[in-house]
């Protein structure tokens, strides 16, 4: 039953990831997304526009992806029981998740900037 949830949980997450832009939208009264990318500083055929907006898209997945496995350890956790082998390994998961937020953040921090001061 747990493998069964674990092997679902990718799929689950890609459905979501697709249809999260759309309950964005419904929820404007703006108009959509389109009329918001349009009042924004950047341009549709500016290469940095569209840097920033494929990056911005990366760290929400990334993020996303992040709370998922943070989950997934935590089940591990739970349904380990009191096995050190499984305590250790869902341990090692949270904290390598966490490392990897950070340098994700850092990373996209970066290239923001680096955006910014050649524009």
């Amino acid at each position: 039953m747990l493998t069964r949830i674990l092997l679902n949980a990718p799929r689950l997450m890609s459905l979501l990831l697709l249809l999260l832009p759309m309950v964005a939208d419904a929820q404007s009264d703006l108009g959509g997304s389109a009329e918001i990318q349009g009042s924004s500083a950047i341009n549709e055929g500016d290469v940095r526009g569209t840097i920033r907006r494929l990056l911005l898209r990366a760290v929400s997945f990334v993020g996303l992806l992040a709370v998922v496995v943070i989950v997934i350890a935590g089940i591990y956790l739970i349904v380990g029981g009191g096995d050190d082998g499984r305590r250790e390994t869902a341990k090692n998961m949270i904290i390598y998740t966490i490392i990897g937020i950070i340098v994700i953040a850092l990373a996209s921090a970066f290239v923001l900037f680096m955006t910014t001061i050649f524009a």
